[in-house]
């Protein structure tokens, strides 16, 4: 009789466990639903999984992204080969979102699966969510169809203005190495921007355009020509300067500077 008692409380205590951990879990899952991370589609996504397949990219290769501009309601992106762009039309009180017909660049590449596997997803979109640091775009009946994690967000061109440490090139960390340390400064008022590629000075022509949001070139770019033991940095300084396109405002604070299918090409940390 105490061996069936003591199993009958033993039995009881690990429910009254069990109840109690689902209560909790219930109680998190909630809080993170009500609190999240993102609160707006607004600026550019990479995908990371369309339906149930995990996007990988080799080195150097760009994944697949998305840019929503909500004010006038385009969206734009890279599906893998092509730059694409269509229309837009969201309701952010009912999380709805369609996407119009795409127009893409006529690019032809060695592997086209994946863009049309992101084409064909976007067009099945119906409605968003969003889940911690990501968003999740669902089709008609609720299913995942698109996961996209932030890539960038809009910033002001005014919010450039100053120094700035460029911390990455073509996604490698700079050397703490080097002699002098690649830096830019931009005044954009004057459209000027000057600076250190990582062994001479720079200056140049900055050029924005305020119908593309966040749209950016460096033009007549000019150096003074000293030589130095490692040039390889300042080599590709200079190439990302004149392949950039695009900025915006990392997730960690940094602005990356991107090229047109959405390579981040410059990581800045601003000089307080």
């Amino acid at each position: 009789m105490k061996i069936t008692n003591f199993i009958l409380a033993l039995v009881v205590a690990l429910t009254v466990v069990s109840c109690g951990s689902e209560k909790k879990v219930v109680e998190t899952a909630d809080t993170e639903v009500k609190k999240p991370v993102v609160t707006t589609l607004d600026g550019e996504w990479d995908v990371i999984a369309v339906r149930s397949r995990v996007i990988e990219t080799a080195a150097g290769e760009t994944l697949p992204y998305v840019g929503f501009d909500l004010k006038s309601k385009r969206a734009y992106g890279y599906a893998g080969c092509n730059r694409v762009q269509s229309t837009l039309d969201v309701n952010s009180s009912e999380h709805s979102l369609r996407f119009g017909y795409p127009t893409t660049t006529l690019m032809s590449c060695e592997n086209m699966d994946l863009e049309q596997l992101v084409l064909s997803a976007m067009y099945d979109v119906r409605t968003y969510k969003f889940v911690g640091e990501g968003v999740v775009l669902l089709g008609q009946d609720g299913e995942s169809v698109v996961t996209l994690r932030r890539k960038s967000t809009y910033v002001d061109s005014k919010s450039l203005n100053g120094t700035w440490n460029v911390v990455k090139v073509l996604g490698e960390l700079v050397s703490k190495k080097l002699q002098t340390r690649p830096e830019l400064t931009f005044a954009t008022a004057e459209g000027r921007f000057s600076g250190n590629a990582g062994c001479n000075r720079i200056n140049g022509e900055l050029r924005f355009d305020d119908a593309g949001r966040n749209v950016i070139r460096f033009d007549n770019v000019a150096s003074t020509r000293m030589m130095c033991p490692d040039m390889t940095t300042e080599q590709n300084v200079l190439a990302a300067l004149s392949s950039a396109r695009f900025f915006g405002k990392l997730p960690n604070g940094n602005v990356g500077i991107f090229s047109s299918e959405g390579r981040t090409l410059l990581e800045l940390s601003k000089v307080e």
